[in-house]
């Protein structure tokens, strides 16, 4: 379902407005104000073919949707997969928004670094966190998608 979004432009103060394909139900708790959040966040950033950015953590709550279902923990984590590692916010920032199990997850699919991806994905499975790692599933659904 499309879904108009509208946020001010973090450099020049301009209201933006988008639309993004939502197939999950942003009435449940904050959703609506994270898809803003990670919009905002992401503002400027495209992929590697020129789209913006916000639909590759949009397509990841999509996947995560259809996957396993309407999950707030997964969906808000999938939003906010990777606003840590690609945008000026902080974990720290991030708790003013989302619980304790939302934070873990998020810090465990960012990848720390230079570290190996080999070694990134152990430790991910080592922790055991569901949530991670069914985001990290969908985020690599959403990856290797041609």
């Amino acid at each position: 379902m499309n879904h108009l979004i509208s946020y001010e432009c973090p450099q020049t103060k301009q209201v933006i407005h988008k639309t993004l394909n939502v197939d999950f139900d942003l009435a449940e708790s904050n959703l609506a104000e994270l898809l803003t959040l990670a919009t905002t966040a992401h503002h400027g950033q495209v992929d590697k073919l020129g789209v913006d950015y916000i639909h590759h953590p949009v397509s990841v709550a999509n996947n995560f949707y259809h996957t396993f279902g309407q999950n707030y923990a997964g969906i808000a984590t999938a939003l906010l997969h990777d606003t840590v590692e690609d945008t000026e916010l902080s974990i720290e920032q991030l708790r003013v928004f989302v619980s304790d199990e939302v934070i873990a997850a998020i810090s465990l699919v960012t990848k720390q670094g230079k570290v190996d991806y080999l070694e990134y994905i152990d430790g991910l499975i080592q922790q055991n966190n569901t949530t991670a790692m069914q985001v990290k599933y969908c985020d690599l659904m959403h990856n290797t998608d041609p």
